[in-house]
């Protein structure tokens, strides 16, 4: 039951990681008119939001543990419905990720750490709150050890008290998903460090 969320979560980290490695930076050509902000806004919203870093660093550590139950409880809501409707049941969907993530570090794939860089700046749009983190993610493979720099989506429609994240999120898809947020907000693409 814990294991399906994760396999979805490892799977989209390794994958967009990978993307990264080989990923060259593709030209925004969206709407320009409209500043938008990226995570690299590099302000620090901990006093004001505390508990954002708090549950993304959570969500982060229950990832590399293989935490499937709380990597799902701290995963956006349209994320974790959409995979419990997919497979029948949120028990259904967390197995199916567990298997997945079984599989995929049997072939050699293993998330070994993720910390936070920095917390993008908080934006209110509509009554929701919205940030992007900067997210370090170190993982071996059959092919050696990479590092990671990638997005983590946050969003709060408690007031910033309670969080729930997406990993591996583009802008294409941050649009379709969220399209007032994504008019204000960039999601950086990944990039390998190493």
């Amino acid at each position: 039951m814990r294991n399906l969320f994760f396999k979805f979560v490892i799977l989209t980290i390794l994958a967009c990681t990978q993307l990264a490695c080989g990923q060259s930076n593709v030209p925004n050509s969206e709407n320009k008119s409209q500043p938008k902000i990226s995570a690299s806004s590099k302000i620090e919203d901990s006093k004001e939001y505390p508990n954002l870093r708090k549950q993304a660093q959570e969500f982060c550590d229950a990832v590399v543990v293989n935490d499937h139950e709380k990597v799902f409880n701290l995963t956006h809501r349209s994320i974790s419905a959409a995979y419990a409707a997919k497979y029948g049941s949120r028990e259904k969907a967390i197995e199916f990720v567990k298997k997945d993530a079984e599989k995929y570090e049997a072939d050699g794939y293993k998330i070994t750490k993720i910390s936070i860089s920095e917390i993008g700046k908080v934006e209110k749009i509509d009554g929701e709150y919205y940030s992007i983190i900067t997210i370090i993610v170190e993982n071996n493979s059959p092919s050696g050890k990479t590092i990671s720099e990638m997005p983590l989506f946050a969003n709060s429609n408690l007031g910033g008290d309670y969080w729930t994240f997406i990993d591996g999120l583009t802008q294409e898809k941050f649009k379709r998903f969220f399209p007032k947020a994504s008019e204000k907000i960039q999601i950086p693409n990944p990039k390998r460090i190493s």
